[in-house]
């Protein structure tokens, strides 16, 4: 929530790997630095950034995987060939457009 409104939706491991505000929430109440009342923040930027790296590099691999496929002429159909790019177009705009909500959080 920010400024009363919802701004990250997903299961716990999603929004851990978004790095945002449930993720910052997260950290602060269950590492040692949070417990203790001493918060670090290079260490919650770190983590946040890993997170946030894991989650590119997760949606990364799935489109490379996917257009590895395309290219290396694996695919069945030209049906399913289209639906395999649709697929990575909608991905990779999906990733931009959460790298571009990212930007405008930090």
């Amino acid at each position: 929530m920010k400024k009363g409104q919802v701004v990250e939706l997903g299961t716990h491991d999603e929004l851990l790997a978004l790095g945002g505000y449930y993720n910052q929430l997260y950290t602060l109440q269950f590492s040692k630095q949070g417990r203790e009342g001493h918060i670090d923040q290079n260490l919650l930027f770190k983590e946040s950034f890993s997170n946030a790296s894991h989650t590119i590099r997760d949606r990364l691999n799935s489109v490379i995987g996917s257009l590895s496929m395309v290219v290396d002429d694996l695919v069945d159909s030209p049906d399913e060939k289209q639906e395999m790019l649709t697929e990575c177009y909608e991905s990779a705009t999906r990733l931009l457009h959460w790298l571009e909500k990212m930007e405008k959080e930090y």
